[in-house]
């Protein structure tokens, strides 16, 4: 009979990214998914599949910059997101498996041990 070793769990994850433009930040936002869950985990993680994501915070900062304090000004744009994502796990639980145990050990002199008994 075949025993199931996986085992499926929803998690909330609160993550946070930045970035130059709105897509990049929601995008370092979602990498940070895949850190969370594996750095948790303490076996091996089979699935990481988002189900539901939420905004906490955007958060768009325009910084002005000058050359020499007076000189060349430019605007830096700079965007901001946490979100909150509902995601589905599938862990592979290594502790629940059965292994079998076979004792290959072999004697390293059958020859000498042969040779004694038949004296």
């Amino acid at each position: 009979m075949e025993k199931k070793i996986n085992k499926i769990i929803e998690k909330q994850i609160n993550i946070f990214g930045s970035g130059d433009s709105k897509e990049r930040a929601i995008s370092n936002a979602l990498t940070q998914t895949q850190k969370k869950v594996i750095n948790k985990a303490k076996t091996i993680v089979l699935r990481i599949e988002p189900l539901e994501v939420s905004v906490i915070n955007l958060k768009k900062v325009i910084v002005t910059e000058h050359f020499l304090f007076i000189f060349f000004p430019r605007k830096k744009v700079q965007y901001f997101a946490e979100l909150n994502v509902k995601v589905q796990i599938n862990y592979l639980m290594v502790s629940e498996a059965d292994f079998t145990v076979k004792d290959k050990s072999q004697n390293k002199f059958p020859n000498l041990f042969k040779q004694l008994r038949r004296n």
